[in-house]
């Protein structure tokens, strides 16, 4: 029997997509709030609501979107990699595995419209 025939090793596995799931979508956030940064100051000096792109706020704001992108992909695409080499018998019973797969690859999805929705706006 390998070690792999136990499900905890498939379970530790999700958990660590669920946590680059976490980091990704907080740094996506904190990349949103960084790029609404200079939209907040102007309404607080009660100025005009124009966002400006050439203000550093807004690109440091898209590294932070674009690193919490990749932090969303990359491990999904590893994970999936993860789970096809695993025989059925170091699978789960009666679980839906590749649930986590959608819902993050939904997740890349979402945040990647939100990428192209900050740049063309």
């Amino acid at each position: 029997m390998s070690y792999l025939e136990d499900p905890r090793v498939f379970f530790a596995g999700e958990r660590t997509l669920f946590a680059w799931l976490r980091t990704g979508l907080a740094l996506t956030a904190m990349g949103l709030a960084i790029t609404r940064y200079q939209l907040f100051l102007s309404s607080f000096r009660h100025e005009d609501f124009t966002l400006v792109k050439s203000h550093a706020s807004f690109y440091l704001g898209m590294a932070f979107v674009v690193l919490g992108w990749l932090s969303i992909l990359l491990p999904t695409i590893q994970f999936r990699s993860f789970f096809k080499s695993l025989d059925p018998v170091e699978l789960p019973p009666r679980y839906r595995i590749l649930s986590s797969v959608y819902v993050s690859g939904f997740l890349s999805l979402l945040v990647g419209l939100l990428i192209g929705f900050l740049i063309f706006e």
